[in-house]
């Protein structure tokens, strides 16, 4: 078994443990695209970004959520990922224990239901992700490349419409200093910020970060925030309008890779 292989090997054994804690059961994990070289791993690590696997998850459908409401919804998926607790069902001091893996709340499902946000759909993908700790309130996001790129010099205070032109603007540029044959580059979505918050160590400041993932109301496009510690922790997620900023409120950029 030459390096390659061998490193490849153990990544894959790394993300099964990761997730099998996370999930309660066995996912399965995709090859690596072939996009994927030892340079491009480096330029990565430059960027300071790490790969990670997303799992497809059997989350159901929006005709069963609507079926049979939010409630029973959730506690079926807890049946089939029993570590993924239904947010609800946790104890106050259960809540306040960040180690516990949680759904995200019953506001996202019930908005899912309502069809004011997307069915989420976890097809099993790898992904690129800024991997800066989380900052408590007060303190700002360590440094990065993919931050000077993208032109800001904190990550706070930021409109979600001017991080999405930001993104948009250096796409390209992005793709081309890691040396990727393509992706999609773009905020994490609300169902992926879970699952890396429950595996990472996101979800124990009091600080809310922006997601890709739209909330529509009364004929508006808003956007899902997630993960402030001192509500739901990583089951924490609503809305807010994405032309305002907040001095609590950050973001990080993912590139979902193509093949």
């Amino acid at each position: 078994m030459n390096k390659e292989i061998a490193s490849q090997s153990e990544a894959f054994r790394g993300e099964q443990d990761a997730w099998k804690k996370v999930l309660g059961v066995e996912v399965d994990i995709q090859p690596l695209p072939i996009s994927i070289t030892p340079e491009v791993k480096k330029n990565l690590e430059k960027m300071g970004a790490e790969l990670f696997f997303i799992p497809s998850l059997n989350l159901g459908t929006l005709k069963e959520l609507k079926d049979i409401g939010v409630e029973k919804f959730l506690d079926n998926l807890q049946c089939r990922y029993p570590n993924w607790k239904k947010y609800g069902s946790l104890s106050g001091t259960q809540r306040r224990d960040h180690s516990i893996t949680r759904n995200l709340n019953d506001w996202y499902w019930q908005s899912v239901k309502d069809e004011k946000i997307d069915f989420p759909r976890l097809p099993g993908n790898w992904i690129v992700i800024e991997m800066m700790p989380k900052p408590a309130y007060g303190d700002r996001y360590a440094p990065s490349k993919m931050s000077e790129k993208l032109g800001f010099k904190d990550r706070f205070d930021i409109t979600w419409d001017n991080i999405n032109k930001a993104i948009n603007r250096e796409k390209i540029n992005i793709l081309n200093e890691t040396e990727l044959r393509s992706g999609d580059v773009r905020m994490l979505e609300a169902r992926e910020w879970n699952l890396l918050a429950n595996r990472e160590d996101w979800k124990r400041t009091f600080i809310y970060e922006w997601t890709n993932t739209e909330f529509r109301d009364s004929g508006e496009s808003r956007r899902v925030v997630v993960g402030c510690s001192g509500v739901d922790g990583a089951a924490d997620a609503d809305w807010c309008n994405p032309g305002i900023s907040h001095n609590s409120l950050g973001f990080r950029v993912a590139v979902v890779l193509g093949p």
